[in-house]
């Protein structure tokens, strides 16, 4: 069944109705059901066919780490002795 096949078939079984009630009631449950739609369309975005390291280091601002900040760093450790990895062979 197609889509719009099934919008007409709702659409017949809608003017059925008699009730007020009724009719609000299906109208509530249409807007919710829009809302639920906006929130999944929201959320479910297409990827990129291709993404690259270029890429998002453009679109994150990416600024990589600064050698004299590295430098800076080391010294300020102060490290006194080698670290000595345990448990690798």
């Amino acid at each position: 069944m197609t889509i719009e096949l099934l919008k007409y078939n709702i659409i017949q079984e809608v003017t059925q109705f008699k009730s007020e009630w009724a009719l609000l009631k299906l109208k509530q449950i249409l807007k919710e059901l829009a809302q639920e739609e906006a929130q999944k369309a929201l959320l479910l975005k297409p990827t990129r066919q291709k993404l690259g390291i270029a890429d998002l280091k453009k679109e994150q601002n990416y600024k990589g780490a600064n050698r004299e900040t590295i430098n800076y760093a080391i010294a300020q450790m102060d490290i006194q002795e080698p670290i000595a990895l345990t448990g690798a062979k």
